[in-house]
């Protein structure tokens, strides 16, 4: 029919001569008159437009299909249009369904953002305690290397020492060697000492008895002198023969006394009748 044509049938209405949209002279971009642009907008049509610029002549047949053409597209616009409105409906809906989403999504990464901090805040807590356990470390390494050394320090001076202590005690036990040598020796002395002065005392004893015997013996010897003193001073006014003769005396006695009265002058007392004092020592 004729106004349905396509580009090929408009195409052949425009070479055999009868104007059509296809003769339509589009002016270069930049040649585009004001009426050009008001032919775009609604309230100015184009075919109007077109025929005061003589452009193209009316054909109401061609027209006509023109406008059920436009019709159909309308409706198949229309159809696009209400189908282009449900997506649009759908795609709002998915907006909303996604705005939700993204708002629990929000909410969850405030969350997640929060606990994040939270987990920040104990992650940068825990690096400060692991710093500090860190430095509390190296300063106890610092302490057992300095305790190590001065336990090795110690340690060297502990053997010197022991070493000193050998050397001071067997120069000790040397000297008490030499010590118990001189108590035995002051031992021995002292009981030699001990033992002579007990000798000493037994013979200062003995000294003393025997000179408490030696002054008895004195005293006895003096009194003996006196009596026979005394008796001889008797016996000179005596006759001495007489007092012999009227005497008891044993044999021996009168052999004795002759002896000893014979060679003695008479009226002279013999020599070892004369007393002399004793001389003591004391």
């Amino acid at each position: 029919m004729r106004g349905r044509c396509g580009s090929s049938d408009c195409s052949t209405r425009s070479s055999s001569g009868t104007a059509s949209l296809a003769d339509v002279i589009i002016p270069p971009k930049d040649q585009v008159t004001a009426g050009w642009l008001r032919s775009n907008s609604v309230d100015a049509p184009l075919t109007h437009e077109l025929q005061k610029v003589s452009y193209l002549k009316y054909d109401a047949r061609e027209w006509a299909s023109r406008n059920h053409k436009y019709k159909q597209e309308v409706v198949r616009y229309g159809q696009l249009a209400r189908a282009w409105q449900e997506e649009v409906n759908q795609l709002e809906q998915n907006v909303q369904d996604e705005t939700e989403e993204l708002r629990l999504l929000s909410a969850q990464a405030e969350q997640q953002a929060r606990e994040y901090e939270e987990l920040l805040a104990i992650y940068k807590q825990e690096q400060r305690e692991r710093d500090e356990a860190e430095s509390l470390y190296i300063a106890a390494r610092r302490r057992r290397d300095k305790e190590r050394k001065l336990n090795m320090e110690l340690k060297n001076e502990i053997s010197d020492l022991s070493t000193q202590v050998a050397a001071t005690q067997h120069e000790a036990q040397r000297k008490y060697a030499k010590y118990l040598e001189a108590w035995s020796e002051k031992e021995r002395v002292i009981q030699d000492r001990e033992r002579i002065e007990a000798e000493k005392s037994q013979v200062e004893k003995a000294t003393e008895e025997g000179l408490k015997k030696v002054e008895r013996l004195h005293n006895v010897i003096t009194d003996t002198r006196r009596e026979f003193q005394r008796g001889w001073i008797d016996a000179k006014e005596m006759d001495i023969t007489g007092l012999l003769r009227a005497t008891k005396i044993t044999p021996g006695e009168a052999e004795w006394l002759s002896v000893r009265t014979r060679s003695v002058p008479k009226g002279k007392p013999p020599r070892w009748t004369k007393t002399r004092p004793a001389k003591l020592s004391s």
